[in-house]
């Protein structure tokens, strides 16, 4: 077979591109410069399909190409098609694009004295899964994967297996079809300590008669209230105790006293009792130590109390 220029023609035997690979950020920015073997065929790349837009260009007619794209951020996370180069006689190069996992936002995180809390915000891409991660003897480690719907502020993870009064970092990363984002930034946090504080004695110090007035409860189904259902007015007394330790608990913040944060190692916490109780009730105070008001909790003492 001859061309007009009265010599054998030249096939093309496929396409060379100057990229097989692109980043999804590079989109837009850098070209890709596709080429014909050999570079003298008679047979032309003629048409560019974008896999990304759809959209097929096929006014061209030459050896060599260049196609830089239109930016797009709507990709999923994974290693997808983008563009196809295509000669006379059929001959295909595809270049693809990689879309990295997102970048999450730091988590949410509050420690126990061997344990951690944490509250994750929802990825944006659905099929997007949550590594979270503690640095341990300076390598990072996943100590839980998340899947998407476990998730959000409503869906706390603990992990455990720490030790006590010790500084940790921790931090999240997504994982996507193949694609690990770049890790969250750090929450370093520490844990707090295992002693229990030793109660001496816990002692009502003060009393306070409550009136709450009457009201109309709403009962939801489905998203809508179904009917209304009056509370009637009724009273209550709430309780100040002052609760005495046998000794400080040293290396502490803190005490959590019946849900009352109080700073400062003491050796006696005088707190109101948010619940109240009727006369002649059993009174629930819960105690245990911390390094701050969010962080490093102790082991919990429950005690149990005659209300007078």
């Amino acid at each position: 077979m001859f061309n007009l220029n009265g010599h054998d023609w030249i096939p093309a035997n496929g396409i060379t591109c100057s990229s097989s690979e692109i980043q999804l950020s590079d989109i837009g920015k850098k070209k890709v410069i596709a080429q014909t073997v050999p570079a003298n065929s008679d047979d032309k790349i003629v048409s560019v399909y974008d896999h990304l837009t759809g959209k097929t260009w096929d006014w061209y007619n030459s050896n060599t190409v260049d196609y830089d794209g239109i930016p797009s951020t709507a990709t999923a996370p994974g290693r997808h098609a983008w563009i196809t180069f295509k000669t006379t006689n059929g001959k295909t190069f595809t270049t693809y694009v990689i879309s990295p996992a997102e970048k999450l936002k730091k988590p949410r995180v509050a420690t126990g004295y061997n344990s951690a809390k944490f509250w994750v915000d929802y990825p944006n891409k659905l099929q997007t899964s949550v590594r979270i991660q503690v640095l341990k003897k300076g390598k990072w480690t996943t100590a839980k994967t998340l899947g998407y719907f476990s998730c959000g502020n409503s869906n706390p993870v603990t992990i455990k297996g720490l030790k006590p009064l010790t500084n940790y970092k921790f931090r999240v990363q997504a994982y996507a079809n193949g694609m690990i984002g770049t890790p969250s930034d750090i929450v370093t946090m520490k844990t707090g300590s295992k002693k229990k504080p030793a109660i001496k004695s816990i002692k009502i110090v003060q009393r306070k008669k409550v009136t709450v007035k009457g009201w109309w409860r709403k009962h939801w189904i489905g998203g809508r209230i179904s009917r209304y259902e009056w509370v009637p007015p009724y009273t209550y007394t709430k309780y100040k105790v002052k609760v005495t330790l046998k000794k400080k608990v040293p290396k502490i913040g803190g005490m959590w006293v019946a849900g009352n944060w109080v700073k400062g190692s003491k050796k006696s916490y005088t707190v109101w009792v948010p619940n109240g109780a009727q006369k002649g009730k059993k009174l629930t105070i819960r105690i245990s130590t911390a390094l701050g008001k969010g962080y490093g909790n102790g082991p919990e003492v429950k005690k149990v109390i005659r209300a007078k």
